[in-house]
């Protein structure tokens, strides 16, 4: 970790790790899950430090289980999305507040037509032209010891936007995974 503070987060291990039991520095099991062929682990590390994870006898990984619903949760919060891939709740289990006023994760495609340049130039009055809201389709969910998700896909035209939204067991953070394969002239995404 090159940070000053700590990190609490998942980390990707190689794939010959596949079936092994994952040991930290200090002796304990680390809590391995397989995810369509990856292997995250949640790891704990001081700031400016480094810890080594070594790999011992096969085990079996622990398979995610399938959900069928849209909300991620552990002890400190709950999130709530839509079929559509929205997130419409986010509510603190301490304080028992909702943190979002509207809904939230809103993909919208804009037109892009630039005064001087046409890559890299956005001008100002770019949000009077708002095109779309993207509308995804809700494409699974998984529950394991190292995080939950839920899977989104979003169309538009020729291009298409995966997202996987993740939640790990200590955090209160969502982590968005998003890839994009984008074949529009003349629209931006955002």
């Amino acid at each position: 970790n090159t940070l000053s503070s700590e990190y609490k987060g998942v980390i990707e291990l190689p794939e010959t790790w596949k079936g092994c039991r994952i040991v930290g520095e200090n002796g304990k099991t680390l809590p391995v899950q397989l995810e369509n062929g990856k292997l995250p682990t949640a790891v704990s590390l001081k700031g400016t430090s480094f810890s080594v994870i070594r790999r011992e006898e096969k085990v079996e990984v622990y398979q995610p289980l399938p959900k069928n619903e849209l909300i991620l949760e552990n002890s400190f919060i709950r999130y709530e999305f839509s079929e559509t891939g929205k997130l419409i709740s986010a509510v603190d289990k301490e304080s028992g507040r909702e943190f979002i006023s509207a809904p939230a994760n809103v993909l919208s495609v804009y037109h892009d037509r630039s005064n001087c340049f046409d890559a890299w130039d956005i001008d100002i009055f770019y949000m009077q032209e708002k095109n779309a809201d993207l509308t995804g389709e809700f494409s699974g969910s998984f529950s394991g010891p190292v995080r939950s998700g839920l899977k989104f896909t979003f169309h538009y035209g020729k291009s298409t936007v995966h997202q996987l939204i993740t939640l790990t067991p200590q955090s209160r953070r969502l982590d968005f995974e998003t890839s994009v394969s984008w074949h529009e002239s003349h629209r931006m995404l955002r």
